[in-house]
């Protein structure tokens, strides 16, 4: 089964690294960015080595970033990275038992603007959302899950088809929208 290494907002300040690693500071992705950033980055990287340590391999070093910013994984592994202001998760596996993974994580209570979701939804989740939703705060959460969804569903697909594809490429239906009265969890989107 899949590994998981995470880090969350309680553990954030005794775990979360407070000096970047030199390995990755002179990652050319990261090395102009800004501190709070490349500790974000850091960070994940370093859960991203718990994740390879517990599937049984020794001694491999952060992981590296590719020309799309991605991670690249040793050879045998296949994973995915996400954080949060304060989150940071991983999820990684044998590339034997599968052939790719995705993970996002959101904070539900995250502000999408009209602009940037009008980038990130298709015309289907924009009438969705104008018609059927008219509590403001459900209609927020929806726009987290259908960012989040198409996160995570772009971290499975780029290992495979190693290529870059807009948000309008898929599209999401949450199948229980009962479940966005909720402040948190896990959800089944089809």
């Amino acid at each position: 089964p899949p590994k998981v290494s995470q880090i969350d907002e309680k553990q954030t300040k005794s775990k979360r690294i407070k000096e970047i690693p030199h390995n990755i500071k002179t990652n050319v992705f990261i090395r102009n960015a800004k501190p709070a950033r490349q500790l974000e980055y850091a960070t994940g990287r370093i859960c991203a080595g718990k994740v390879i340590s517990k599937l049984g391999f020794k001694d491999i070093n952060i992981i590296k970033t590719g020309r799309d910013s991605e991670p690249i994984w040793p050879s045998g592994i296949v994973g995915s990275i996400s954080h949060s202001k304060n989150y940071f998760t991983v999820v990684g596996a044998l590339s034997k038992d599968y052939t790719s993974l995705g993970i996002d994580v959101e904070k539900l209570d995250k502000k999408i603007s009209d602009e940037a979701f009008y980038l990130i939804a298709n015309k289907e989740e924009i009438e969705f959302i104008n018609n059927d939703l008219e509590n403001l705060k459900i209609a927020q959460k929806y726009r987290v899950l259908i960012f989040s969804a198409k996160e995570t569903l772009f971290k499975l697909l780029y290992p495979i088809i190693k290529k870059k594809f807009s948000f309008d490429a898929a599209s999401i239906k949450i199948a229980n929208l009962s479940l966005l009265n909720k402040n948190h969890g896990v959800y089944d989107i089809v």
